[in-house]
């Protein structure tokens, strides 16, 4: 993952955190009637992806659009740190430090 230039993935949680952490710009191609639709709109809206919602595309249809898109992530390298850029905000880059200390203080007060 770390040396790819673009992502195209899904857009679980998960993955989206993955994404976020090493600032990869990326085209997200949410699970059509799922969460994923949420997850994916949520991070286009803050400018940190750019999404292909294949519900708006039939399989006739698909092939060109999407080639398209990822051939103008890949070409333009402002558009990909922009995304890197607003992608790692999104995720605290120091959560799981964050994430440590609460459990650590909590033990030491049940202590």
């Amino acid at each position: 993952m770390a040396v790819a230039k673009v992502f195209i993935s899904r857009a679980g949680f998960s993955s989206l955190v993955k994404l976020a952490y090493l600032g990869k710009p990326a085209i997200l191609i949410p699970l059509p009637n799922s969460h994923q639709e949420k997850n994916a709109a949520y991070f286009k809206a803050k400018n940190a992806v750019e999404v292909f919602n294949i519900k708006e595309e039939t399989i006739d249809n698909f092939t060109i659009p999407f080639a398209l898109k990822i051939q103008q992530l890949l070409e333009y390298e402002k558009r990909q740190t922009e995304l890197s850029t607003n992608i790692q905000r999104l995720i605290p880059q120091d959560s799981t430090a964050k994430l440590a200390a609460v459990v650590l203080d909590i033990l030491h007060k049940q202590i």
